[in-house]
């Protein structure tokens, strides 16, 4: 099934943690592409110097390592206590890490990519469904999600319990929306990866 007929699709990829958005990104680039890993660029923008002063300014300067990074164990510490501290840091960083997602979609299309992904859990609230010609939301059913999490991600259960829904809701069906049930083995996603073909 072919997808989109831009000289270079962008195609955003979400859905819910553990539901196996990066590994189907990973299929879908292996014939070429780029894909662009939302939290990737987050983590580089903690090298930025206003950001790193901007985080320094709300959430202490503890969250600095003696080398003057950003530690990002202490910074996640103080920054996910709750929903209004979570804000606090969304408020520093989503501007400057879609800009940058937008940058990097631009240099793509302009390099004529085969494919541009945009993978982000947070793609609807930070916006980057806008660049997208399509959205692939992956699934997988919560007992699954979890046992991915504790047996793969190494995360104690009542931990992987609280991150379960901690991500945006499903988008509602639309023309511009795919769902991928990813509830089997690798050689199941890679045959449903394999179905689509941007063109």
């Amino acid at each position: 099934m072919k997808l989109s007929s831009s000289v270079t699709p962008v195609w955003g990829i979400t859905g819910q943690i553990a539901a196996g958005k990066s590994t189907l990104a990973a299929m879908l680039v292996e014939s070429g592409g780029v894909n662009i890993e939302v939290d990737a660029v987050g983590h580089d923008l903690l090298n930025d110097s206003s950001v790193k002063a901007a985080l320094a300014e709300t959430f202490g300067a503890g969250i600095l390592a003696p080398d003057g990074r950003i530690d990002r164990r202490t910074l996640g510490h103080r920054a996910f206590v709750d929903a209004e501290t979570t804000q606090r840091l969304n408020t520093i960083m989503h501007a400057p890490m879609t800009a940058e997602v937008r940058r990097q979609t631009q240099k793509a299309i302009h390099n004529k990519e085969r494919l541009v992904l945009v993978n982000a859990a947070l793609l609807y609230t930070m916006h980057l469904d806008e660049l997208c010609d399509l959205v692939i939301y992956v699934r997988a059913a919560p007992d699954v999600r979890l046992d991915r999490i504790v047996t793969i991600r190494g995360m104690p259960l009542e931990a992987a319990k609280a991150r379960l829904f901690a991500q945006d809701p499903p988008p509602a069906p639309g023309p511009r929306v795919i769902f991928c049930d990813n509830q089997g083995s690798l050689d199941d996603l890679r045959t449903w990866a394999q179905g689509i073909e941007p063109g």
